[in-house]
């Protein structure tokens, strides 16, 4: 079975490092360590931003994906949100049906909007 290529996009590591050691902080604090341990390997696929810097949302996902094999072998659930709050703002992060990082809703954040959208080979206007 041939893999597929990956996406086009940045790692949301390289893009907002804080941001990410915040949240895989308060992920470990929550109980969600598996999710922490995802958040390292999550790409910002090339996309453009939903919103504006006070409230945006934004597609990244753990690379590599899983494979067919593996997704036939996990049991499939309802999908499920975790809200963190950060400084002033929050962050919500989407899960699949896998369990796995899917979709981030960022409000109040101004700094993150500007350090994605600094990535403008990746990220559109």
């Amino acid at each position: 079975m041939n893999e597929e290529p990956l996406p086009i996009g940045i790692a949301l590591n390289e893009a907002c490092p804080d941001l990410v050691a915040s949240l895989i902080s308060r992920l470990s604090n929550a109980g969600h360590s598996e999710l922490a341990d995802q958040l390292p390997k999550v790409l910002v696929v090339s996309q453009a931003l939903a919103g504006n810097e006070d409230k945006f949302s934004f597609m990244a996902y753990p690379v590599p994906r899983l494979t067919f094999e593996e997704r036939q072998t996990i049991p499939i659930k309802e999908r499920d949100s975790i809200d963190l709050r950060l400084l002033d703002g929050s962050v919500v992060i989407d899960l699949d049906g896998y369990g796995r990082i899917n979709w981030f809703h960022v409000s109040n954040l101004p700094n993150i909007y500007k350090a994605l959208r600094a990535f403008r080979k990746f990220i559109g206007p």
